[in-house]
């Protein structure tokens, strides 16, 4: 059988002892079979990303769980830099009254020195002149 006797180039059913068959001209035949192999060629590109997307999912499921052991780490110490900056702040307080009551403390040591520089003093010379008097 041939193609040139038919009014068109466009593919032909024909029945030959009950079975059929489809035939193609040279240019329809080549384009077939590029898009029959682009076709195997999608179908082997899809499993592979299909392979990509299961690793995609499994990597994605581990690093929920890495997040989510880093959260929880996080927010214990969180909880404990509060515990801390609490203990910071008390004994912050602590230290200032301290220094505080320091302060108070050299104050007086200070008022008690001159004092007793005065008193030391006062006495030398009630002293000295006492011994001046008695003696002249």
């Amino acid at each position: 059988m041939t193609a040139l006797g038919q009014p068109s180039l466009s593919p032909k059913r024909i029945v030959f002892n009950g079975d059929t068959g489809v035939f193609f001209i040279r240019t329809q035949e080549v384009a077939l079979l590029q898009l029959i192999k682009q076709g195997e060629g999608l179908k082997k590109e899809n499993a592979r990303l299909l392979d990509y997307q299961i690793n995609c999912d499994k990597q994605i499921i581990l690093e929920r769980k890495a997040y989510d052991t880093l959260y929880t780490k996080f927010s214990g110490m969180t909880i404990l830099a509060n515990e801390y900056k609490t203990k910071y702040e008390i004994e912050w307080s602590l230290h200032k009254e301290t220094q505080n009551e320091l302060d108070i403390q050299i104050g007086l040591t200070t008022k008690w020195k001159k004092r007793a520089i005065g008193l030391g003093v006062g006495n030398l010379i009630l002293g000295g002149t006492i011994y001046l008097i008695i003696t002249h």
